[in-house]
């Protein structure tokens, strides 16, 4: 009698707890693609090919278990199967469960149905039982969409009472909460399945003849999540020879990499729709990301999306499983086309949330070392009325002579020529000389062949004394609407010593506020346009000003022995009223 009412609970826990799995459709297979090839930007954009072999459903199609989250109009699925047609991809939600550790009473009883426990309740009261289940309701429907497009769920139904089977026979309903401790005589099942949607992208294929058990698929997307930054070691000789090396810090927020080709681009590519995410990802916003991101098979690549990104060097061929493991990155070549240049790295495995350095290229080109001093244009006293408040000079008061050669020291820097078959890129440059560091700076970018200059440190023991003073004041020296204006004519003098103990090259820049006339040999005279230069005092509002005056520039080139003391000299004017 007990058995046979055991069993009517037990087939009473079947009909309340589970689903009837006789009316199921056979499950569809889920794959997930592997990343064969990313091409990375430094503003945190990659590129991914991503290839395989995939598992077909009943009908012929493939589904896979993940959605990107790529930039508008930059998803391209395809079929890698000229036999196979790639119809149609569509993004969908569809029911899936997932384990995870039980962690609180209701989930432990949940957990193991048909298990003996010895229950405890809120008042201490104690007695066997057997877990027959806990009922849950049906899954909710979800509500009509708002306005924005989002689903909207209804409140989760928590289940509130245990079936168990009493030991005197009979079904108990008892309240969840009215138990106080629970323990299991026999074996202890700690994981508890979830009900969730999962996202999942279907491609349906259009078979020549049978379907058959696998499917060669691939798509290509532009997706923000992988960044990689530059960064240079230059170690310098002393005699002209600078050894340069080059390493590339990835870092991954998006997806794990198993032996993937990854290309690095230097360059500055334009993504027209980088704010904006694609629909086929069921979302309207991209993936969280750190502050960190708050900026052979060549042939397999044009296949997969003719129009790529930037060509590159050379890809290697989808691995055969049956290859041996790589042994590390490796850099395999260099390439450059369309105002962008790639170093390709293969062999990468990187986990998502994973950080890598990696070594990139290692070589020596020439330099020689520059003082520079660059003193900018101060607006004359009697215009510093007109100005926009917020361009500063009013800070400088009467006496801004020496304030501004303070704040324009002499700066030794290294000017670097690129030898080398790269271009060097905007990165930190960490700079030694005979292996003793000496100071960090920021490389700016040099083509080809070109230079650039890297700044180093003040060059505190080359010494600049500046020196300006009225020598003529014309009144009413020129009339424009009306409009008398007087000239004012200054002569200029920059005196410069160089306390250093070896030859210098010096290179001097001075921009004066008005009409440049004179300057001392070997100097250069330029005029500058108050239109195109950006260091044109914001008073186009008077029109008086551009009218007559404009930027002058005196450039000045020199050597300059140890101990050695040189005047610069040059004469400029203004109109003012």
């Amino acid at each position: 009698m007990i058995k046979h009412s055991f069993l009517q609970c037990l087939t009473l826990c079947a009909v309340l707890c589970a689903p009837s799995l006789a009316a199921a459709p056979e499950a569809t297979p889920l794959t997930k693609l592997p990343v064969r090839e990313i091409t990375v930007f430094k503003d945190g954009h990659a590129f991914l090919l991503r290839e395989g072999s995939a598992a077909t459903d009943v009908a012929g199609n493939v589904a896979l278990d993940e959605l990107p989250i790529p930039v508008l109009g930059t998803f391209w699925p395809y079929s890698g199967d000229t036999h196979v047609k790639l119809t149609s991809v569509v993004a969908s939600e569809r029911p899936a469960t997932t384990a995870r550790t039980a962690t609180t009473i209701r989930e432990m009883l949940d957990a193991n149905p048909g298990a003996s426990v010895q229950i405890t309740d809120t008042s201490n009261n104690t007695f066997d039982a057997v877990v027959i289940g806990i009922p849950h309701a049906p899954r909710p429907e979800p509500m009509s969409d708002n306005i924005s497009g989002e689903r909207i769920l209804p409140p989760p139904l928590t289940p509130s009472i245990v079936l168990l089977k009493q030991a005197a026979g009979g079904t108990l309903a008892f309240p969840i909460d009215r138990i106080q401790s629970v323990s299991f005589k026999g074996d202890f099942h700690p994981e508890v399945s979830d009900d969730i949607e999962r996202r999942s992208l279907t491609m349906h294929l259009s078979w020549s003849g049978g379907h058959a058990d696998k499917a060669q698929v691939g798509m290509v997307y532009l997706e923000k999540g992988i960044r990689w930054l530059p960064s240079y070691k230059i170690d310098l000789d002393g005699k002209g020879r600078a050894h340069v090396q080059l390493e590339a810090t990835l870092a991954n927020e998006m997806i794990d990499l198993n032996d993937v080709t990854v290309n690095l681009v230097i360059g500055a590519p334009t993504f027209a729709m980088a704010g904006s995410v694609d629909p086929i990802a069921l979302q309207d916003t991209a993936a969280k990301l750190s502050p960190l991101f708050s900026p052979s098979g060549g042939a397999r690549m044009g296949y997969a999306f003719s129009n790529a990104l930037a060509s590159q060097s050379a890809y290697r061929a989808v691995s055969d499983a049956s290859q041996a493991e790589p042994s590390g990155p490796a850099v395999t070549g260099a390439a450059g086309n369309e105002d962008l240049f790639v170093f390709t790295v293969s062999h990468i495995t990187l986990k998502k949330g994973e950080r890598m350095v990696v070594p990139i290229s290692d070589y020596t080109i020439p330099y020689s070392d520059v003082y520079t001093l660059d003193l900018p244009a101060v607006p004359p006293l009697e215009v510093r009325p007109y100005l926009n408040s917020n361009y500063g000079f009013n800070n400088y008061g009467n006496n801004n002579e020496p304030k501004l050669v303070d704040a324009s020291p002499v700066m030794h820097k290294i000017r670097l020529v690129n030898s080398n078959n790269a271009p060097l890129t905007t990165a930190p440059a960490l700079v030694l000389r005979d292996g003793r560091l000496i100071a960090q700076g920021l490389m700016s970018y040099a083509a080809i062949g070109g230079t650039t200059d890297l700044p180093l440190t003040p060059a505190i023991n080359v010494k600049v004394f500046k020196n300006s003073k009225e020598a003529k004041r014309t009144a009413n020296a020129a009339t424009w609407a009306g409009v008398s204006y007087d000239r004012v004519d200054i002569a200029g003098m920059l005196t410069i010593t160089n306390y250093e103990n070896q030859e210098i090259n010096l290179e001097v820049t001075r921009q004066v506020l008005g009409m440049l006339d004179t300057a001392s040999a070997p100097g250069k005279v330029e005029q500058l346009s108050t239109l195109d230069s950006e260091d044109a005092p914001p008073i186009s509002s008077q029109e008086w000003w551009n009218h007559f005056n404009g930027i002058g520039k005196a450039s000045w080139t020199v050597k300059m022995t140890p101990k050695q003391c040189l005047d610069l000299k040059y004469t400029w004017h203004y109109f003012v009223r």
